[in-house]
């Protein structure tokens, strides 16, 4: 193995020899004597700036477009030069990346959809993630109901309509959040109720309509938060 003193001391003497002999040098590059980072220091920088982004859990793919379309735009081939070099496996870069979102408390649907879409991973690579990962969908879906009832005034209709049309889990799995998750549905109604009656400028009968045909509360919960409901 020729240590990089050696090469720089090698490439030197080569120079010094054949000032007026390019070819001569550009064959000894080619056969690999020499690394490229002797010749281009721009190679050196893609992989320490690679190597940064590695460590974020970023995607191949994702390294790519930071190194060749934001800040240095380094070339194509200093670009996989620096890739190459990274050694990483990107299985487990996607697997780590998957753990990091789970902080947001993806579906399996929505967190495939992250990796690769957002994450640039490749289908492989998230399949990977999701066997690997090891989630139980199931109290995903709980931290994601008890996320979105947040700020209160939403009743079990519309937050099972939420689980399941725009976070993606399945019918069972919001299903079991909405029965594990901790509601209190007639205190919901009464939020709404309180927020929905303009300081009292508006009727019971249309308070109560507003309750049941817009905002998916039972007749028991929608009742129960008009009597409730601070006038």
């Amino acid at each position: 193995m020729i240590s990089n003193h050696q090469n720089k001391n090698t490439l030197l003497q080569v120079i010094e020899k054949n000032k007026n002999d390019l070819e001569s040098l550009m064959n000894m590059f080619m056969k690999g004597l020499f690394p490229p980072t002797l010749l281009y220091p721009e190679y050196t920088r893609a992989y320490e700036e690679a190597k940064s982004w590695s460590k974020k859990h970023l995607s191949q793919q994702q390294i790519k477009i930071y190194l060749t379309k934001y800040g240095s735009r380094y070339s194509e081939d200093a670009t996989q030069y620096a890739l190459n070099k990274l050694n990483v496996d990107w299985k487990e870069q996607a697997l780590l990346k998957a753990k990091s979102n789970q902080e947001f408390h993806y579906s399996k649907e929505k967190l495939v959809e992250q990796l690769i879409n957002i994450d640039k991973f490749t289908q492989e690579e998230a399949d990977y993630a999701i066997e690997q990962g090891h989630f139980d969908w199931k109290e995903e879906a709980v931290k994601q109901a008890e996320s979105s009832s947040n700020g209160g005034n939403i009743s079990k209709e519309r937050l099972l309509k939420i689980l399941v049309e725009y976070r993606k889990f399945t019918q069972e799995e919001a299903e079991y959040a909405i029965e594990q998750g901790h509601f209190d549905w007639k205190e919901e109604a009464v939020k709404q109720a309180e927020s929905s009656s303009n300081g009292g400028n508006i009727s019971k009968e249309r308070l109560l309509k507003i309750l049941v045909e817009y905002r998916k509360f039972t007749q028991e919960e929608a009742e129960y938060a008009i009597e409730h409901a601070k006038k």
